[in-house]
């Protein structure tokens, strides 16, 4: 009869969850339920509700998940997550795992056998909410301390990040705009060209995020909270700011409601002007970002995406030559 309970339970929970043969802990935790896949998590009989996050087919899983008074992100992955493990437990060392100033998710559980990785859900908004909200100039303050605590944090065992892993995955989101427009994609070819002989120095390395943009920063109230480090790293700070800056860029191209994004720049740009940063290695890693979204813009034609790749594109030829673009020249 156990086992019958236990099969049933994990039926119910993942009722409106994919499929993904791909996550072995996907595929097991619908087979017994999350209290018998994960125990280490004591969640007993308690009814437990699944929201689907962020899927990749293949590749990762995020889910909110709710049982009783706790509030969860329980991550499945393709991957061994013992990277971001690690990472946690440093994060727990440093105390920024806690309720006060900048933080980012506790480690709750995890099972490496199943590639399950289950961590605590940070509660306030996002960037993104806030820019929706006309606080754009929070937004680029937020993003801006949690970089300049980044840079003291001595957590030296992380994937090596940086300009030649982006330039190479360049190849990839060039494919896909010469795929959606010949023209679009041959200006991209010749954005990562330039890219190439562009390459910036990056002796300076520090913990980077890896995906930093405004989904994966939070307004805690009293310091910014950062969520989502499977892509993290040790590379150049660089890396990071310049994913900020081209995201900001996005939001103003992509909605002409966000002139709050270019604020946030704004304050932002005024921040690395502070900081004895790379502003050239910035205006590289903008570029590449901007590039990235223009690639995404283009597979959606409905929403006049190829427009949009193209001033996305525009927009990252003219960060290599120092230009800095306001919001009425991106709408």
């Amino acid at each position: 009869m156990r086992h019958s309970f236990e099969r049933e339970v994990g039926t119910a929970e993942f009722r409106t969850i994919p499929e993904d043969p791909g996550l072995p802990g996907l595929v097991a935790m619908r087979a017994a339920g999350v209290a018998q896949t994960v125990p280490e998590l004591g969640l007993g009989r308690e009814p437990v509700g699944l929201t689907v996050r962020a899927h990749r087919p293949g590749r990762r899983m995020t889910l909110e998940m709710s049982v009783a008074d706790r509030h969860l992100a329980l991550k499945v992955y393709a991957q061994d997550p013992s990277p971001e493990v690690a990472l946690c437990e440093f994060f727990a060392t440093a105390g920024l795992t806690g309720d006060r100033g900048a933080r980012v998710p506790p480690l709750v559980a995890w099972r490496s056998d199943l590639r399950i990785l289950v961590v605590g859900w940070l509660d306030g908004p996002t960037v993104f909410e806030l820019l929706k909200r006309g606080e754009g100039e929070r937004a680029g303050a937020l993003a801006a301390r949690w970089l300049e605590l980044a840079r003291t944090l001595s957590f030296h065992s992380g994937r090596p990040r940086g300009a030649e892993r982006v330039l190479r995955r360049s190849a990839k989101w060039t494919a896909r705009l010469m795929a959606a427009d010949k023209g679009l994609g041959t200006a991209a070819s010749m954005l990562a060209e330039r890219l190439g002989r562009s390459l910036p120095r990056e002796s300076t390395r520090c913990l980077t995020h890896g995906t930093y943009h405004d989904k994966n920063i939070l307004d805690c109230g009293d310091g910014p909270g950062v969520i989502d480090w499977e892509s993290s790293g040790w590379g150049p700070q660089e890396l990071d700011a310049g994913a900020f800056l081209a995201c900001m860029s996005w939001r103003a191209v992509r909605d002409r409601r966000f002139p709050e994004a270019m604020r946030a720049s704004r304050v932002f740009r005024s921040w690395i002007a502070t900081q004895q940063m790379d502003e050239r290695a910035v205006a590289w890693h903008e570029a590449a970002w901007l590039m990235c979204h223009a690639s995404r813009a283009a597979r959606r034609p409905h929403e006049d995406g190829l427009a949009k790749g193209w001033t996305l594109i525009s927009r990252a030829h003219g960060t290599l030559e120092g230009e800095v673009q306001e919001e009425a020249e991106l709408a």
